[in-house]
């Protein structure tokens, strides 16, 4: 299940070779760090995580891969009583509540835990590329996705490159040739954009299931 970077860039490369050295081999990788960021975004994928909650303790790190909270278990009953590891214990005559902040994959509680549990979180998860510069739970087809939205790019880069070369040509046909192949680039590269759109569509309705890590 596993998708390698060097394969993604193997890829791309055969499906968009360079022309006068657009797209560079940083261009590809930044084109293809920027579809995986698109693919996140439009298609996460629902996953579940227990976070470890200790007494006096008000911050606690979120998983590498977490993008947006969804839900958080609730420890108060409809019977009044709030469930801890050191057991059911009765909540104040005017109820109990909590507030969170999240920020750099970090959520803090307030007003401070004074209890020690588990909670679960329901969250959206991206992929991140691993130590081993692996996308460790990306799909052929979440892959293939990626590889659309970053063909785009790179063919929009090269149809900056012709038109900027054709806007230094005055008079001859050879300007002409180069807008043309410009205005020709953009086309593929809106076609491969809307084709994204649609698998990306299609993979955020597939991925409604929970991944319990």
């Amino acid at each position: 299940m596993a998708t390698m970077l060097a394969q993604l860039m193997e890829r791309l490369s055969g499906a968009v070779p360079a022309k006068n050295g657009v797209p560079g081999a940083e261009q590809r990788q930044d084109a293809l760090f920027e579809a995986v960021d698109a693919l996140n975004r439009k298609a996460p994928r629902t996953k579940i995580a227990s976070l470890s909650i200790t007494s006096g303790q008000a911050s606690y790190s979120l998983p590498d891969d977490f993008i947006l909270l969804i839900k958080i278990d609730s420890l108060a009953t409809p019977e009044g009583v709030f469930i801890s590891d050191q057991g059911l214990i009765p909540l104040p005559a005017g109820g109990w509540s909590e507030q969170y902040t999240i920020s750099d994959r970090t959520i803090t509680f307030y007003p401070t835990p004074g209890y020690t549990t588990t909670r679960q979180i329901t969250y959206a998860a991206g992929h991140i590329l691993d130590e081993d510069d692996q996308y460790a739970e990306m799909s052929r087809a979440e892959a293939g996705a990626v590889l659309l939205h970053a063909q785009a790019a790179c063919l929009t880069l090269q149809a900056n490159a012709a038109a900027q070369k054709a806007w230094t040509y005055q008079l001859g046909d050879e300007r002409v040739s180069m807008e043309r192949l410009a205005t020709e680039l953009r086309e593929q590269a809106r076609e491969l954009e809307r084709q994204f759109v649609q698998t990306a569509e299609r993979l955020s309705g597939a991925s409604a299931y929970l991944v319990v890590g």
